[in-house]
């Protein structure tokens, strides 16, 4: 049996590209433009969106960060909070910044 020439989720990655690619290259003729100037439209949506659909789309043996998150006990989510909440305490310093209504005097 031949191996493919591309696995099933670069071939994804690379349809969805390519369909993002005539999508944005109708709607660019449809408004008004050129023929060259909607192939140019289309081409760069192809470049950027498969650097997007290549992040969207899971590799295959690997989970989601959520997945691997829950598996911790603590998904990205509640991360990016507790960072968040961390850094708008002050750090170390957030009893002393609670107590004085947040200004220093």
């Amino acid at each position: 049996m031949e191996r493919s020439l591309l696995s099933l989720r670069s071939a994804l990655v690379l349809l969805l590209a390519v369909l993002t690619g005539i999508g944005a290259g109708v709607l660019t003729a449809l408004a008004g433009d050129g023929v060259a100037r909607s192939v140019l439209c289309g081409a760069a949506a192809v470049g950027v969106s498969v650097l997007f659909f290549d992040r969207l789309v899971a590799a295959e043996g690997h989970g989601t960060s959520e997945s691997r998150g829950a598996a911790e006990g603590q998904g990205a989510a509640e991360d990016h909070w507790a960072a968040r909440e961390h850094r708008a305490a002050g750090g170390p310093r957030s009893a002393r910044g609670a107590s004085s209504g947040g200004r220093r005097g």
